[in-house]
């Protein structure tokens, strides 16, 4: 879809540059039917609006044809200020202001079922309800270069409850201090806004709900009174070049079934809720290369949500949490190469998240954990993957799976950093999981630390080829499993300790069989200036002193 809208907006553009410098005797509109909009000419001399022409009321348009202000016009009485009932329309506001002096229904309508109409070039004020209002079954609608501003209601209105409105673009559009929402779109489909601002209106920025095959791009939002970009139930819809400052609550937020969504190249900052929010039966979401500073809550808060992507995203000082999934069950979630810095809690945050994975991400500098994926009490979450992260300066580096009687099973966790985190690098109450071919170096409390919150269960690891360094607390390797008889083991080889210890807790000698069979040869790890337990028999391939 969102080639074939690239394809449509770069011919409609081309187009409309001919319509700026319209030649006497040729068509002044003539859009490709290949758009989705259909071929239309409108011939004919220009029809002059002025102020005279509405002493008694409302100005219709009637007949086609092109048709030009010629001065500023006001509200004397009546219902909306310009009414077009008729196809093939070509309106220039040539710089000029309708002003609806708080009293006009409308400044502009669009009448139900019409097609082809162009409005452009001018200003709408104080509309007692809505500056412009397109109506149901309205077709091939281009507005351009036109500012509403002090609406009763909205802006720019695209609303229908019964026939779609389709194929309509807005481009260079601007919505300021309208009392309701700048934008709102409700029973749209095919709809582009390309270049638009939505800043201090009452509401939304920008309001998408039950419409699909959707394009915002190049579109700014800032200190509205909710959100800046709300979409409701939508389908097919790319948000591209967004920037959103100061909004109340969220930057851009998905709500209701919406599926198919892309979110790239984006600037969110001092969002009053989070930056990005998407929350209830959410799905095939898309978000990319962009930035979310200083959030009220957090950077980027998923709920219900199922199948998203998440490549390239910084969020950065936000209150409470960098990236947020919780709330609602989800799951097959992927970020890769993103960032959470300075976050007031933890940077990664996941709570009842299955298939979730997490590519050369990284977590620095939060007060919290830099990862933390676990389940809610006596629940289990399964098949996480942290490969090539890196976990620093946080509280915990990367936290599995610890909490209550919850644990995380088919976990992997490999070529992964935690460095100088203040509690545990890596801290992991886990089943059937892999870690492998980390570095852990410098973490306060344990660089990797072994736990068991689920008597019976836990074990049947693979640790293998870790390094732990310079530990300055308790130990460098900890396990602390207490397993009973029959309990499926882990398997420790290759591991290495550097300036630490290697503690052997509560862990009994059943942690070191496979199947149920005493296997001691299967465990390997090496010391240098490390301490080791005096149980250390128990430790098979041990080198190191005592």
């Amino acid at each position: 879809m969102y080639y074939r809208l690239s394809i449509i907006l770069a011919l409609c553009t081309c187009t409309l540059q001919a319509v700026f410098n319209p030649t006497a005797g040729t068509p002044i509109w003539n859009i490709a039917a290949e758009t989705g909009i259909i071929a239309s000419a409108i011939e004919g001399t220009q029809t002059r609006i002025q102020q005279n022409d509405l002493s008694g009321g409302t100005y219709t348009i009637s007949s086609p044809g092109r048709y030009a202000l010629v001065e500023n016009i006001t509200y004397v009485m009546g219902t909306n200020m310009i009414s077009i009932e008729a196809d093939n329309v070509y309106l220039d506001l040539n710089g000029f202001t309708i002003d609806g002096a708080n009293s006009s229904v409308h400044n502009i309508q669009i009448s139900s079922d019409r097609s082809n109409i162009y409005i452009g070039n001018g200003h709408l004020s104080n509309a007692g309800t809505n500056g412009i209002l397109l109506s149901p079954g309205n077709t091939n609608i281009i507005i351009e270069n036109v500012t509403a501003t002090g609406a009763g209601s909205v802006g720019i209105a695209l609303v229908t409850a019964g026939n779609a409105i389709e194929n309509v673009t807005f481009n260079n559009c601007n919505a300021f201090n309208n009392a309701a929402q700048g934008f709102i779109c409700t029973g749209g489909s095919n709809i582009t806004y390309t270049n638009c601002i939505a800043n201090n209106n009452g509401t939304h920025g920008i309001d998408i709900a039950s419409s699909n095959n959707i394009l915002v791009d190049g579109f700014s939002t800032a200190d509205n009174g909710a959100k800046g970009i709300n979409i409701n139930n939508t389908y097919e819809v790319a948000l591209m070049h967004i920037t959103s400052f100061q909004d109340t609550t969220n930057g851009i937020d998905l709500v209701g079934t919406t599926s198919l969504v892309t979110i790239q190249d984006f600037e969110i900052f001092k969002p009053g809720s989070n930056g990005i929010h998407g929350e209830s039966n959410v799905f095939s979401v898309f978000i990319s290369n962009g930035y979310v500073g200083a959030a009220a809550i957090s950077g980027v808060s998923l709920a219900g949500t199922f199948t998203v992507s998440i490549e390239n995203v910084t969020v950065d000082s936000s209150t409470v949490m960098g990236f947020s999934f919780d709330g609602l069950a989800q799951e097959n979630i992927s970020l890769k190469d993103c960032n959470a810095t300075n976050n007031v809690l933890h940077g990664y945050y996941c709570i009842d998240v299955n298939n979730i994975q997490f590519i050369a991400c990284r977590s620095e500098n939060n007060d919290g954990n830099g990862f933390l994926c676990r389940p809610s009490s006596n629940a289990e979450v399964a098949h996480i993957v942290l490969d090539g992260c890196i976990a620093q300066n946080n509280s915990i580096g990367i936290l599995l799976g610890n909490t209550g009687n919850g644990r995380a099973s088919s976990a992997t966790i490999k070529n992964c950093i935690a460095q100088d985190n203040s509690l545990d690098g890596i801290n992991a109450s886990v089943f059937s999981s892999l870690l492998q071919n980390n570095q852990a170096i410098n973490n306060t409390r344990s660089n990797i630390r072994i736990t068991n919150n689920l008597i019976n269960t836990a074990g049947n690891n693979l640790i293998i080829d870790n390094n732990c360094l310079r530990n300055s607390g308790n130990d460098s390797l900890s396990v602390n499993f207490a397993e009973d008889a029959g309990t499926l083991a882990s398997l420790y080889l290759g591991n290495a300790a550097t300036i630490g210890s290697i503690s052997a807790g509560t862990i009994d000698s059943n942690n070191y069989k496979m199947n149920g069979t005493s296997s001691p040869t299967l465990l390997s790890f090496s010391a240098t200036s490390a301490t080791i337990p005096a149980s250390a028999n128990r430790w098979a391939n041990v080198s190191g002193s005592l």
